[in-house]
């Protein structure tokens, strides 16, 4: 026979239904929220995995490359001085590692090295000397050619006045010079000009040009002549005479040398 409950029973037996229903629900949700706490923990994880791990591999490396180069730089890898005994230069030293003679364990591999020997050589110092620059000046003849004077000589009056016995004018004298050498010449002449009456006057020309392999021409101006019959005043010759010669030679080395040659005489023209 069933047995029927009271009303406070069955309350009592509903509150308690509602508070287990409660707290199920209650659980539910937090193993719901917590399984989603996970998950996002789970992918928080797994990016910083994904972003590290390259990271972590480049600095690996590039310290692996570091410790490699220091290593190397100090001659070799290998334990630190614990693990090594000295070796001297030119001789055989034995480095044991741990397991060997003198460490507990026993059993360890044994190294030998052997490294060569190091010869210093020291240079003598090195002295370096500066020479001048050189320029030559001789007065041997130009190397391979000359100057020939004389190749050409004229005289003209350049004006004139007439008159019943004569006249008066200005006269030029004119001397040719040839280059026979492959590089160009700088002539120094001396011009004298000797009047009727026998007196000299000397004016010196500087460096006139003759081209080389050819030739040029000096014009003396300025020969004033008055004639009146048998009479002459004013210039009646002119002598052009090399006194020296600049050139340079093969290497386009300037030389200058001395001309004791005679001298070029141009005598006044006759009347217009």
């Amino acid at each position: 026979m069933r047995r029927r409950c009271r009303p406070a029973e069955q309350y009592s037996m509903n509150f308690l239904k509602g508070r287990v229903q409660r707290v199920r629900l209650a659980l539910t949700t937090a193993n719901r929220e917590l399984g989603a706490s996970m998950v996002e923990y789970g992918l928080m994880v797994s990016l910083v995995a994904v972003i590290a791990i390259p990271a972590v591999a480049i600095v690996g490396h590039e310290t692996s490359d570091r410790f490699e180069s220091v290593a190397a730089a100090s001659g070799g890898e290998g334990g630190g001085p614990s693990d090594q005994t000295p070796t001297t230069l030119g001789q055989t030293g034995t480095s044991q590692g741990p397991g060997g003679s003198g460490n507990p364990g026993g059993g360890g591999a044994t190294t030998t090295t052997t490294q060569p020997s190091t010869t210093t050589t020291t240079l003598p110092p090195t002295t370096t000397t500066t020479l001048p620059a050189t320029t030559t000046t001789t007065s041997a003849p130009a190397p391979g050619g000359s100057t020939t004077v004389a190749t050409r000589t004229s005289s003209d009056f350049y004006w004139f006045n007439k008159s019943k016995n004569g006249g008066e004018g200005a006269w030029k004298a004119t001397v040719g010079f040839k280059n026979d050498w492959i590089r160009h010449q700088y002539l120094t002449l001396e011009v004298t000009r000797i009047d009727a009456t026998g007196k000299r006057t000397t004016t010196t020309v500087t460096d006139f040009y003759v081209p080389a392999g050819g030739s040029a021409s000096y014009d003396a101006y300025d020969n004033a002549l008055k004639i009146d019959g048998a009479n002459k005043t004013g210039v009646v010759n002119v002598e052009v005479k090399v006194v020296s010669i600049k050139t340079a030679d093969e290497k386009w080395q300037t030389m200058t040398y001395t001309v004791n040659g005679p001298a070029t005489a141009v005598t006044a023209p006759t009347i217009p």
